[in-house]
């Protein structure tokens, strides 16, 4: 085999890897949470690395290297600390620390010396170069499982039937097969590292999409602030009431306090995240009115007017009320360390590598945190809409436990729903006992209705103005029984936190987005009288998507704006603790799945050209 030609592997040596898989796997384990089982993890890496050793044994793979590539640049040559970073695992690892998969330098140079340590002979260096192949193959392509794949079932599925298990059992089987084929491909190939990589990345969806890659480069700007000092507000800093915002007497009781060196701090601590005047977008000038009207009066700021703009901005990227005052809110949010809002961009980041949107095409990205619908188009950002989601709390006995939340989907839409129907679910009947019991006609005046079929009884609230889903719905195949749709209850949009629906994802300008969605390519959009024309009779009407659009139901709490400034989201269900937990437990478990030194079967198979 040449150097420049493509590693052989039979299909014969694919298949008989299908089938060692299929057997391997118990049954219902990519239905449950993924790879995310420390001890299972462990196991599956032993054995995907052994699979290929197997492949290089028996001479369907070989591994190839051009004629300026020794042998020998394969493996760093450590004693105590990293003395030359050359070769395939120093570019990976410089690679993985770029897209937050490995914190720091400390960390990668840890890394170094637990992969591979010295001294090692020639078949040991091929043997822990294809160890840390493995290991770099489940870092970019198998992820921490921080996405919908790290979600439980839904209550109606925890026992999955037969034909659920079987189907999720080949499909495990198959994306192992495809592991090993990967891995074999790229062990063969060590100065090929980056473009492979790289082409893991776009494979994987975010490779490519413009929002990953902003992300990336605020994540090497916020470590740069990590080693900065950042400026601190003092401790007596005069805080504003809650409440201070509407109330003007409350505000001017704050004014009184704060002092021209309180305004500098505000200032320079704004400064120091890149929030200065000449740094902010010039906003654009509203339209003048036709006729001059009453001039409104203007409500004079507490801080400086720059400051005061600056202020506002920083809170809406950090998702509180634009208020411009500084209460507990604020405060709390300042006093945040850099360090960890670069835990949270890693984190971010994760996720979205794990969610896997892609660059092409139509994609609806619903972010929880950020209660918003971002539409996408080609890479290209086309709308945007206000969202409510799940409250993640419920009553239960008398005490609120969490629930009702919105789950993490990645599904394709299938279908829009005209003036629907709302079929009441069984734990959201038990609300309405009450009203029920105090007004026995309550569902003939609201407009619900007992239906009877071979299931059983069933309620129903008909098409109508007062539908609670709205005039639209939007359908896409999934487990948790989810979907987008309008609401009558537009006054909530217009809260900063938003977490007030059952599960579902409420979207503001519903019918906007469905005429968006029902226009196609080189046709005319959808007026507003025709849309009128067909929503007046509230006839209920299922019309099928003719074009492919991705939707996911996302939980990203840091992401990057239009303007390049990265904004984060209050972590409203909690999530980010047993998500870090989980993705050290996996980077453990990854770490631990591989040898330092190579087993003796592995020194006496590889075999270099």
């Amino acid at each position: 085999m040449t150097a420049g030609s493509q590693p052989r592997v039979h299909v014969a040596a694919l298949v008989a890897v299908t089938l060692v898989a299929a057997a391997a796997m118990p049954l219902g384990h990519a239905l449950s949470r993924g790879d995310i089982a420390p001890t299972r993890l462990r196991g599956e890496l032993k054995e995907r690395a052994e699979l290929v050793r197997a492949l290089i044994s028996k001479g369907e793979v070989e591994i190839q290297l051009p004629n300026d590539v020794p042998p020998k640049r394969l493996i760093l040559q450590t004693s105590g600390q990293i003395q030359r970073p050359a070769g395939g695992i120093a570019r990976l690892l410089v690679m993985a620390q770029k897209h937050g998969m490995i914190a720091d330098d400390n960390e990668r140079g840890g890394l170094v010396q637990r992969l591979c340590r010295e001294p090692l002979s020639e078949p040991q260096r091929v043997g822990c170069w294809l160890d840390v192949v493995v290991w770099a193959h489940h870092l970019f392509v198998d992820g921490a499982a921080l996405g919908a794949r790290s979600q439980s079932l839904p209550p109606h599925l925890k026992r999955p039937s037969r034909k659920m298990k079987a189907a999720s059992a080949l499909d495990h089987a198959n994306r192992r097969a495809r592991a090993v084929a990967q891995v074999a491909a790229l062990a063969t190939h060590p100065h090929q590292i980056e473009p492979q990589v790289q082409q893991w990345l776009t494979a994987l969806g975010p490779g490519g999409w413009q929002p990953y890659i902003a992300l990336v480069s605020a994540l090497g700007r916020y470590r740069k602030l990590t080693t900065l000092s950042m400026p601190a507000l003092p401790a007596e800093m005069p805080v504003a009431h809650r409440y201070a915002w509407k109330k003007r007497k409350l505000r001017r009781k704050w004014a009184r306090r704060i002092t021209a060196a309180h305004k500098e701090m505000v200032r320079t601590r704004l400064c120091f995240e890149g929030y200065c005047a000449a740094q902010l977008a010039p906003q654009p000038e509203p339209p003048k009115p036709a006729k001059r009207k009453r001039r409104r009066r203007v409500r004079k700021t507490v801080l400086p007017l720059p400051t005061h703009t600056q202020l506002r901005a920083w809170q809406r990227d950090r998702g509180l009320r634009d208020h411009g005052l500084l209460d507990k809110a604020t405060l709390r949010a300042f006093a945040v360390p850099m360090s960890e809002r670069v835990t949270t961009i890693r984190l971010a980041l994760q996720r979205v590598r794990d969610t896997a949107v892609r660059a092409t095409g139509d994609v609806l990205v619903a972010n929880i945190p950020a209660f918003r619908l971002d539409v996408w188009r080609d890479g290209k950002l086309m709308r945007q809409h206000r969202t409510q989601v799940g409250k993640g709390i419920k009553r239960r006995r008398g005490r609120w436990v969490p629930g009702l939340k919105t789950p993490l989907i990645s599904s394709r839409l299938r279908y829009l729903v005209l003036n629907p129907e709302w079929v009441v679910p069984t734990s959201i009947r038990r609300e309405y006992r009450y009203k029920v019991k105090r007004d026995p006609d309550y569902f003939a005046k609201h407009g619900f209705e007992q239906r009877t079929s071979k299931a059983g009884t069933t309620l129903v609230m008909k098409a109508g103005a007062g539908n609670l889903l709205g005039r639209v719905k939007f359908l896409f195949p999934n487990q948790h029984l989810v979907y987008l749709h309008d609401t009558p209850s537009q006054w909530a949009f217009q809260r900063p936190r938003r977490t007030t629906s059952h599960g579902c994802v409420r979207v503001q300008d519903a019918d906007k987005l469905a005429q968006y969605l029902l226009k196609q390519p080189h046709k005319r959009a959808i007026t507003e009288k025709k849309w009128d024309k067909m929503m007046k009779r509230y006839i209920n009407k299922w019309k099928p998507l003719r074009r492919k659009v991705d939707v996911h139901l996302v939980y990203w709490t840091a992401d990057v704006g239009a303007n390049g400034r990265v904004r984060f989201y209050p972590d409203v269900y909690h999530n980010d603790s047993p998500d870090r937990a989980r993705w050290a437990a996996a980077d453990r478990a990854r770490l631990e799945g591989l040898t330092p030194k190579t087993s003796a079967h592995a020194v006496r198979t590889a075999r270099v050209l």
